[in-house]
């Protein structure tokens, strides 16, 4: 009885697959990035430049010129500080040229010259003056009648002469404006050294740049030593001193006779 109730079982046709376990898939959280923090830097370039600035300023007390280079070249410091502490030597450096070029021109000795040649010219100026009074009126304003000075003997200057200056100016010899420049002619001193035959007035004075020409006293004397002036000489015959002409020989005939004799 019992096998008429079993249900027969048919044996598998195809072999039973097993399939495994599933894991469960659990959820992977993004792990952020690991950011390296900064370490603190070393102040390595800080305390070099520091060190720089002590040494350089050392040298520049010490020793300035090699003090510039090591700023220039070596220090880090602001352009404008650099150009500062440069100044000195620059200004230093273009006060030596300039003290080379005054040297060189000598601009006192240049104003000296200049000088020089306006007493030369008032002189000159003077001295034909006299030369060409003489001419018209064949004597010295000085000599004159009435004399316009007593005759000066190289004590007086030019502007102590002012009556017979007064007198070429009016004779039209010399400018109205002759004695304006005090500063010449208070330094032109007069002296008159003629002879009876001739006529030899100085101008001379003292210029302020020594020359070869300067080779006269004060009174337009020979000068062998010393300080000497500078001399304008109003030199000439005097008037009426023609030389004396040779007795012209006079000749007489005598009687009888085809010759004639010569007698003194």
């Amino acid at each position: 009885m019992e096998n008429d109730n079993q249900i027969p079982v048919n044996p598998p046709t195809e072999p039973i697959q097993v399939v495994p376990p599933v894991t469960p898939v659990v959820p992977v959280t993004q792990v952020a990035p690991i950011i390296q923090q900064p370490q603190p830097e070393i102040k390595t370039e800080e305390h070099n430049n520091g060190t720089k600035t002590i040494v350089t300023v050392l040298v520049l007390l010490f020793a300035y010129p090699v003090g510039l280079i090591l700023m220039w070249f070596w220090a880090k410091w602001p352009k404008w500080v650099k150009f500062l502490v440069t100044l000195p030597i620059i200004l230093a450096i273009l006060g030596i040229i300039a003290a080379s070029l005054i040297a060189s021109i000598d601009p006192f000795k240049q104003l000296g010259k200049a000088q020089d040649i306006n007493s030369t010219n008032t002189a000159v100026e003077f001295s034909s003056a006299l030369q060409t009074y003489y001419n018209s009126h064949q004597t010295l304003p000085w000599t004159a009648n009435p004399p316009c000075a007593s005759q000066p003997t190289g004590l007086e200057n030019i502007t102590s002469l002012a009556p017979c200056v007064n007198l070429l100016i009016k004779d039209g010899e010399i400018k109205a404006s002759f004695l304006s420049a005090t500063t010449i002619t208070d330094n032109l001193y007069v002296s008159d050294n003629s002879t009876q035959g001739n006529i030899n007035v100085s101008t001379c004075f003292l210029p302020s740049v020594q020359t070869t020409s300067d080779k006269y006293t004060r009174s337009g004397l020979a000068c062998n030593a010393g300080i000497c002036y500078y001399c304008s000489f109003s030199q000439f015959p005097a008037a009426n001193q023609v030389p004396t002409a040779s007795p012209i020989p006079t000749s007489t005939v005598q009687p009888n006779s085809s010759t004639s004799a010569v007698s003194q």
